[in-house]
């Protein structure tokens, strides 16, 4: 079907991502290619197509001809609002679903919905809470800073799983798209060029890059240029401080099902690990682990594989060990 794709880039995505030869009707896939082109499909067209979905990310594809995200039938409100992305140049919202291409949707759970070409769009009923935050894109792709969200509505600001390499992405530690406080942002980009523009009209911000330390005050309206390589960035309220001791905040949302978001503060740089534990003291997930950069950080746990019920978070240092207890409820 595609004889210009590179070889073995066919990727599926469930328990991350998988290689795959064959194409199945309503499943999106990752494929590369080294251009730009074309392909033409010869087959029966349908109008109509069942998805069964799993909780949390799902990669999906439409019908014969575009469809509405707003006419999806979604009879179970399986569907979280604002998390149907479309991939270009980096992640986008989906306003539509068109043939030929794949895109992400995140569920609350398992169940079905139904995608049509001539099902009548429906008003959405998501309100964004967008309008009066702070913004910064990296080569077009925004992130939001400066609001609170609250934890009913967080997920519907979360991010898919990352691509494969060589895309560009970019996000905040743990998946999202908007921080109150700023935080490590994340970049991937295979390119030597960052454009940076933001606009910061609530409060004063610096952005630091993590690779050579540069600060840029944030404030109005504004460009930055940056040539070189960029690992990440730190965003901060001006005049913040680094943590003088290591801390651990309570989960948000709890409870939570199935994803919730850990914030911890790290004094100095070096080895930290944040793991859960059931009640028997066991070992059940590691959230993150390996080298910290000194300051604030956040993870994103992910419980679909547990049941429901109490379990604890615990970070781990060389000189700390902080335990917190979390509600898993599905």
């Amino acid at each position: 079907l595609f004889p210009d794709a590179v070889n073995n880039t066919l990727f599926s995505f469930g328990e991350g991502y998988s290689l795959e030869t064959n194409l199945v009707e309503g499943t999106g896939y990752w494929l590369r290619f080294d251009g730009y082109g074309s392909s033409t499909m010869i087959g029966d067209d349908f109008e109509e197509i069942t998805i069964a979905l799993d909780e949390d990310w799902n990669m999906i594809s439409g019908v014969s001809e575009a469809a509405d995200v707003y006419a999806i039938s979604d009879p179970y409100g399986l569907i979280v609002p604002n998390t149907i992305y479309s991939f270009g140049e980096g992640y986008d919202l989906a306003d539509v679903i068109e043939p030929g291409l794949g895109y992400w949707i995140r569920s609350y759970g398992e169940g079905n919905i139904t995608i049509s070409s001539t099902a009548v769009s429906a008003k959405s009923k998501f309100v964004s809470r967008l309008p009066d935050a702070n913004s910064i894109s990296f080569n077009g792709k925004t992130l939001h800073f400066g609001i609170e969200i609250p934890d009913e509505e967080i997920l519907s600001y979360s991010l898919p799983p990352r691509p494969p390499a060589g895309a560009f992405d970019v996000r905040y530690e743990g998946g999202w798209s908007v921080a109150k406080d700023g935080g490590e942002i994340e970049i991937m980009n295979s390119s030597n060029k960052l454009k940076i523009n933001y606009e910061v009209y609530q409060g004063a911000w610096v952005l630091v890059n993590k690779l050579t330390k540069e600060e840029y005050p944030l404030a109005n309206a504004g460009t930055i240029d940056i040539v070189g390589e960029v690992s990440g960035f730190t965003l901060k309220k001006a005049g913040a401080s680094l943590p003088v001791q290591y801390a651990l905040s309570q989960n948000y949302p709890n409870p939570f099902n199935p994803v919730t978001t850990i914030s911890y503060s790290v004094p100095s740089d070096g080895l930290v690990s944040l793991k859960v534990f059931d009640l028997l003291g066991e070992e059940v997930s590691t959230v993150t682990e390996g080298e910290h950069e000194a300051g604030f950080h956040s993870a994103q746990f992910d419980g679909s594989h547990l049941s429901s019920g109490v379990y604890f978070y615990k970070l781990t240092s060389r000189d700390y060990t902080l335990t917190k207890k979390l509600i898993l409820m599905k």
